[in-house]
């Protein structure tokens, strides 16, 4: 899922413009347990160490699950949209996740 926040704030920080990408394995149980098996959040290096460090809580507790394994990772995210279509590139298309 990729996400980039069009407009807002969290108490000082200016979200407006941060950029980040969620890849998980929900697993077979999350519906039932609250438990995924592993996300990776990546971020845009355009997202500052405010944003990420604001933002990281927030999208982790949106979701409501408790995650067997999280990792944090930076890389390029481009995000287009067109009339109702919205297309999606992490790391130019071309990177394997760590």
């Amino acid at each position: 899922m990729a996400v980039k926040v069009r407009e807002g704030h969290s108490g000082k920080t200016n979200l407006t413009g941060a950029k980040y990408w969620l890849t998980g394995d929900l697993g077979d149980e999350f519906g039932t347990s609250k438990k995924g098996k592993w996300i990776v959040v990546s971020f845009d290096p355009s997202t500052t160490k405010e944003q990420r460090d604001t933002l990281a809580p927030m999208i982790l507790k949106t979701y409501g699950l408790e995650w067997g394994e999280m990792n944090v990772q930076q890389a390029p995210i481009e995000i287009s949209r067109t009339g109702d279509i919205a297309e999606a590139k992490l790391g130019g298309g071309q990177m394997a996740l760590d």
